[in-house]
């Protein structure tokens, strides 16, 4: 193996473990985001996941003619909490 391989083969493995954490965290928040639309829907709420017009996600949250936007996850879980009657 050459000198230039070996750190090329680093490199891969590199990239190879983060591309793989990315994948992680991205199916966690599907999950996240997939439990707390079936919460949410269990109050009859729809939700929807969005994006902003600088590109950022938002969270969609409608109950008949109620709207309100949230910028995370935890935010939002936090308002269902709320709407759910849960205690901190």
């Amino acid at each position: 193996m050459s000198a230039q391989a070996i750190p090329d083969a680093f490199e891969m493995l590199l990239m190879g473990t983060a591309g793989q954490a990315a994948e992680q965290i991205q199916a966690d928040e599907r999950k996240q985001y997939a439990t707390l639309q079936a919460r949410a829907a269990l109050r009859g709420i729809v939700l929807v996941k969005s994006h902003t017009e600088r590109g950022e996600v938002e969270y969609i949250a409608s109950l008949h003619a109620m709207t309100k936007a949230f910028s995370s996850l935890q935010e939002l879980s936090a308002w269902l909490d709320r709407v759910e009657g849960r205690r901190a």
